[in-house]
């Protein structure tokens, strides 16, 4: 169970305390991602963690009361510390789907990540999760990555590397996180690795949804995600087994600079 997250929800129920006049509307599982539709039109994403051992058990809990789509926000919210992965997913689509409400359309911008990336070939960059079009895009650059991602293919470039554990992540200068690790149940230990960093520290992706505050908190840099401009659609790609890929031009990229 992450203590991390257990905070950040605490300081969820006190930053507005209209959370119970949310109401969800829609929870769809995909084989790729997760969302949940609030009344209020607001959609959050999370990357779908599946184990099928465990899955069974989990729909169990999941259905027990009642449908996932009937089920109050808040409690929704607190699946996001079970010790089921794909409750997991749930609870971080619902987090993301109300911090998604209150983050403003001033903070939409045309700004990439890549042009705040320190890009000298002597700066070691970590990544938890591989995000594609970054780790290419510093490799090219000359940078050497190493990536935390177990469900990638290995690669046979020189400058990037494939790590078996978050300790392994230690010595960078500068760390990406994906917000799919908030589906993850060692959270807590990337975060203790995020402390370490000196440079930049990026939270990045399509699950990287939180509030800009939470991700102040956290110790990172910036905060960029997106912001869904066509929920509809985007429910019945995810439904049919699409992923980023497949519904990002229904989304707004944004960046945000954190103090």
């Amino acid at each position: 169970m992450s203590i991390i997250l257990n905070k950040l929800i605490d300081q969820l129920y006190n930053y507005k305390k209209d959370l119970i006049k949310f109401k969800t509307q829609k929870v769809v599982i995909g084989i790729r991602y997760t969302a949940v539709l609030l009344n209020t039109g607001d959609l959050g994403l999370s990357y779908t963690l599946t184990n099928r051992i465990e899955d069974q058990k989990g729909y169990s809990i999941l259905f027990k009361s009642e449908e996932p789509s009937k089920t109050p926000l808040i409690h929704l919210i607190n699946y996001c510390t079970s010790e089921y992965s794909i409750l997991r997913s749930i609870g971080v689509a619902a987090m993301n789907a109300y911090c998604q409400h209150y983050i403003q359309n001033s903070y939409d911008t045309k700004n990439d990540i890549r042009q705040f990336l320190n890009t000298d070939i002597k700066i070691k960059t970590g990544m938890v999760g591989n995000i594609k079009p970054i780790s290419s895009f510093l490799t090219h650059c000359g940078c050497t990555v190493k990536i935390l991602d177990k469900s990638s293919k290995k690669s046979n470039k020189s400058l990037l590397t494939f790590v078996d554990s978050y300790l392994d992540l230690l010595n960078v200068d500068q760390l990406i996180i994906s917000g799919s690790a908030l589906t993850h149940n060692n959270f807590d230990e990337i975060m203790r690795i995020l402390r370490t960093v000196k440079g930049l520290k990026v939270f990045l992706g399509p699950s990287a949804q939180i509030l800009p505050s939470f991700a102040s908190q956290l110790g990172f840099s910036f905060l960029g995600s997106v912001k869904s401009r066509n929920p509809a659609r985007i429910l019945d790609i995810i439904m049919q087994g699409g992923g980023f890929q497949q519904f990002k031009h229904l989304t707004a990229k944004y960046l945000i600079p954190l103090t």
